[in-house]
């Protein structure tokens, strides 16, 4: 299970400290994944389609928890929803991209690099 903390810092920054079996995030990618990707991601992981939830996120966290309510996708005029995130409020966001990004990385949806479906060639 994907543990989501986030602490407040003795110099009062908010930090999220994410711990996947005691495991500190090491690396930082060149590229980072497509937005909707990353939401594709975290939704998986809160709960997939068979309804498992693969990550909770503690109750404490009262900023995640407000994106994760709030945050929704940029609509045109005519109320066609877009590919971007409204980030028209500066408060919400933040958390929820954090996040994002570090579980597009770590619980990817696409196939690594390289790698093929099908049967293998011998």
């Amino acid at each position: 299970m994907t543990k989501i903390r986030m602490m407040i810092e003795a110099d009062g920054m908010t930090k999220i400290r994410m711990m996947i079996d005691a495991d500190r995030i090491e690396t930082v990618p060149s590229v980072n994944s497509p937005v909707k990707d990353r939401v594709n991601c975290v939704n998986a992981l809160l709960r997939n389609y068979a309804g498992q939830h693969r990550m909770l996120v503690d109750q404490s966290c009262k900023s995640l928890v407000k994106d994760f309510e709030q945050v929704s996708w940029k609509s045109d005029p005519h109320g066609n929803i877009l590919a971007d995130l409204d980030k028209s409020d500066p408060k919400l966001t933040h958390m929820s991209d954090a996040v994002g990004y570090y579980v597009a990385r770590e619980f990817s949806m696409r196939p690594i690099r390289g790698e093929m479906g099908g049967r293998a060639i011998v």
